[in-house]
């Protein structure tokens, strides 16, 4: 399993991208101290939070829907934790960010070679 960590400067938090097999991402979801399992036993990838943590589970397999659909998940936690609630007249710092977290989870993913084309 590959993992790695991002810190979303602006706001003070981490984010740690992991991607291995079903498998690999259920035993680091429990043992992890920060992140509570999803409440589906079903689920593909998810978006976890604790205080200033935020974690991305990715299987190998991904879509481009799956990584901009988990990272939404981290843009609305961020913006929520800090008190921000984008509307169509503020929501440069809602684009911002998923910009900044878009960026970091395709670098990871590129350079673990599971990127989707």
């Amino acid at each position: 399993m590959k993992t790695a960590r991002h810190r979303i400067g602006v706001f003070d938090m981490m984010l740690t991208i992991y991607c291995g097999d079903h498998d690999e991402l259920v035993a680091a979801v429990e043992s992890s101290r920060d992140f509570a399992p999803p409440d589906r036993e079903d689920w593909l990838a998810f978006a976890a939070h604790s205080g200033y943590r935020i974690g991305l589970f990715f299987p190998r397999q991904l879509t481009h829907g799956i990584i901009a659909h988990e990272i939404s998940h981290a843009v609305n936690y961020v913006l929520e934790h800090n008190g921000i609630v984008p509307t169509t007249s503020n929501d440069e710092m809602q684009a911002l960010l998923h910009e900044e977290l878009h960026d970091a989870v395709y670098f990871r993913l590129k350079q673990w070679k599971v990127a989707p084309r």
